[in-house]
């Protein structure tokens, strides 16, 4: 299974131990787990008006895993 979307799209840096600084949204974030432990961090910044929806969808791709996303 797989996703044809229409946004940018950005792929997951790896081995990096700082935040991966994002494009301006929209844009669709491939990521790729490697461990189950692993977390992978992003920063961006969001214009000062508007909602910002994020989405985690791995399941829906068929990915059994449990994803937890944190914004701070």
């Amino acid at each position: 299974v797989f996703w044809v979307g229409t946004e940018p799209e950005v792929t997951e840096e790896r081995a990096t131990k700082v935040p991966q600084k994002l494009p301006p949204l929209p844009l669709v974030v491939n990521g790729r787990l490697a461990k189950v432990e692993e977390v992978d961090r992003y920063r961006f910044a969001v214009p000062k008006d508007g909602p910002v929806t994020l989405d985690v969808f791995a399941r829906r791709l068929g990915v059994n895993m449990n994803a937890a996303l944190t914004v701070r």
